[in-house]
């Protein structure tokens, strides 16, 4: 598995990718990861973590796992949706999600 993150502003970091290989899923990997961004985030003074993700307004074909696995996972990880981003992926609807740090 692997998360990429960049800083925004003073306060806040978004994770830019993040992914487990398929067959590794449901093993812990993707909360190791989680939880070693925070603990950096923290000691780097950030206080919000927000990633974007499809929304669960763009789910009618989805596969039980995929978007709505991510959802779940960010969700279990302490995000809120917060906003869909109607024009900011051509050909998906994003979703804004946030985690107070």
């Amino acid at each position: 598995g692997f998360l990429t993150f960049v800083h925004w502003f003073d306060d806040a970091a978004e994770i830019t990718w993040m992914a487990v290989q398929a067959k590794r899923r449901r093993e812990g990997i993707g909360s190791l990861l989680m939880d070693a961004l925070v603990r950096h985030l923290r000691a780097a003074d950030r206080r919000l973590l927000i990633v974007l993700t499809v929304s669960p307004d763009d789910d009618e074909d989805a596969p039980a796992n995929g978007y709505p696995a991510t959802r779940a996972f960010y969700s279990a990880m302490g995000f809120k949706l917060a906003r869909n981003l109607a024009r900011e992926w051509p050909s998906d609807l994003a979703v804004l999600m946030v985690r107070h740090l």
